[in-house]
């Protein structure tokens, strides 16, 4: 989400939901998820992108897994029991990002965030802000899938 100053993106400040794959802290805003649902068995679709597992049910909705470690440039791995799902909405698409662990709420103060896109740009997360367990990377989940024809999508690059 942009605040509509040139070149400045700042995400919803009212709350972000904190997760966890390899120990690395992220964090989406809270507006974007609908709910946090424990991992189940994934069904494999041939010849998807790297980056979408597959496809679950969520109470007769089928929606596409994301491989949150692969859209951070960490190693995959198959999905686990410990898992979570957060079902979120990703330019009006119902995703699912499969994440290690769901670590809380964080409302952050505006001060409190460091913009990246200006700094260095392309990168896959919208700032950072510091908490009293460390940095928290704030990421889009928009962003995060780019429409094909840029770097990453639902589709095949």
């Amino acid at each position: 989400m942009r605040d509509g100053r040139a070149g400045s993106a700042v995400l919803d400040y009212a709350a972000c939901l904190i997760f966890t794959v390899d120990d690395r802290r992220y964090a989406l805003p809270l507006a974007d998820v609908e709910r946090i649902v424990r991992a189940v068995a994934v069904k494999p679709v041939p010849n998807s992108p790297a980056h979408v597992l597959g496809l679950i049910d969520v109470e007769g909705s089928v929606l596409p897994v994301i491989d949150t470690r692969q859209l951070f440039g960490l190693r995959s791995r198959g999905v686990r029991a410990s898992d979570r799902f957060i079902i979120a909405r990703a330019r009006e698409q119902r995703v699912a990002f499969a994440v290690d662990t769901v670590a809380g709420i964080l409302a952050p103060d505006e001060r409190e965030f460091v913009g990246v896109s200006d700094i260095l740009p392309g990168l896959d997360i919208e700032g950072v802000v510091q908490d009293t367990a460390g940095a928290v990377m704030l990421v889009d989940a928009a962003q995060l899938l780019r429409p094909p024809g840029s770097t990453r999508g639902l589709s095949h690059d």
